[in-house]
């Protein structure tokens, strides 16, 4: 039987690529996401789920925590993967509560009830718990006070999470710089910037979601129970550049 792994944000760019190296690795794996990826395989099974509701509402919480724990309660959960992420780019001074709100739900509260539910299987199995955090977590800019407070939550939660369940959960985040998706192009204003941020990366690329979606495939293959704690950044050396 294949060792199941649960990967939230499942049809966005990142999501789907790190589901399909997983399968390609001979894991079966469980997608959460508000709409059904395009995966065809006999290892995957998609759960339609919206993850700010999952947060903010208790009566849909209950509902589909039911509906999640009957389909994984005969499979041996080996990681849990949180790659669900939603943007606001908004001025400071037109952010509104409701959008801190919202982006919290959806990239913060969601992952700490899906850990909760399945954390007594990832503790027998001594599984990985991998958060999909990002640059913003500790260098940011304008317009992403919302989006880089969500991140930077995550990042700390995972610190946190590494002491209190590192002996049995191996914990880990990642913080990818810029990469290739539909989210980044919706914060660039053309062709011009996106060559600019480019030029400005020290590998003279974009990162691909394949490539994330690779070092996940690493972290859980190796099993190195050492990573725990680790805050990895992929960010192509930008982080290293002052300017």
């Amino acid at each position: 039987m294949r060792k199941t792994i649960i990967v939230t944000g499942s049809s966005g760019e990142i999501g789907l690529a790190i589901c399909k190296k997983l399968i390609e690795s001979k894991y079966f794996i469980v997608g959460l996401d508000n709409k059904k990826p395009k995966i065809k395989s006999n290892f995957f099974e998609s759960i339609i789920v919206d993850l700010e509701k999952i947060s903010s509402d208790k009566n849909y919480y209950q509902k589909n925590k039911k509906k999640i724990e009957k389909i994984i309660k005969k499979k041996k959960i080996n990681a849990l993967i949180n790659s669900a992420a939603f943007q606001v780019f908004k001025d400071f001074k037109r952010l509104k509560f409701k959008d801190l709100k919202k982006i919290l739900d959806i990239n913060f509260f969601s992952f700490f009830r899906l850990f909760r539910m399945v954390e007594k299987k990832l503790v027998r199995n001594n599984g990985f718990i991998i958060n999909i955090s990002s640059i913003h977590s500790s260098l940011t800019k304008k317009n992403f006070t919302a989006y880089s407070t969500s991140k930077s939550a995550l990042t700390s939660l995972t610190k946190s999470l590494s002491i209190e369940v590192g002996d049995k959960i191996t914990c880990i985040c990642i913080e990818p710089g810029a990469v290739d998706t539909n989210m980044l192009f919706k914060t660039l204003k053309d062709k011009k910037v996106y060559k600019t941020l480019k030029k400005n990366i020290p590998v003279q690329k974009i990162a691909e979601p394949d490539d994330i979606a690779k070092f996940v495939n690493f972290l859980i293959e190796s099993k190195i129970r050492y990573m725990n704690g680790s805050i990895v950044d992929i960010s192509g050396g930008v982080k290293n550049i002052l300017i």
